[in-house]
């Protein structure tokens, strides 16, 4: 519950002006989440929500690449998977929820 709480704070903050910076000088925290969209998308055709990517970030994956890594193993289907990802449940990597949407 708590990480919860701090990923819904970290949202709030984000739609106030994003202008807070990551560790290590990465730019700011809404760069940071557009990357690891971009990147996802990019990579397994999923955008994550901006929340997904910002509770990633809170659990201690600390680049947009490895944030966007996680989000693409999750996922994709299990080799020989005939059921839908939807139908199994909902992904999640390190106790955060992966929400979005899979695009072209």
């Amino acid at each position: 519950m708590n990480s919860l709480i701090r990923t819904a704070a970290l949202t709030i903050a984000l739609s106030l002006g994003g202008c807070a910076t990551m560790p290590g000088g990465g730019g700011t925290i809404a760069d940071q989440i557009k990357q690891a969209q971009a990147i996802a998308q990019q990579v397994c055709g999923f955008l994550p929500t901006a929340a997904t990517v910002a509770g990633l970030f809170n659990v201690g994956l600390g680049s947009a690449l490895a944030v966007a890594s996680a989000i693409c193993n999750a996922v994709k289907p299990a080799p020989g998977a005939r059921v839908a990802r939807t139908e199994r449940g909902t992904p999640m990597v390190r106790g955060v929820p992966i929400r979005g949407q899979f695009v072209r």
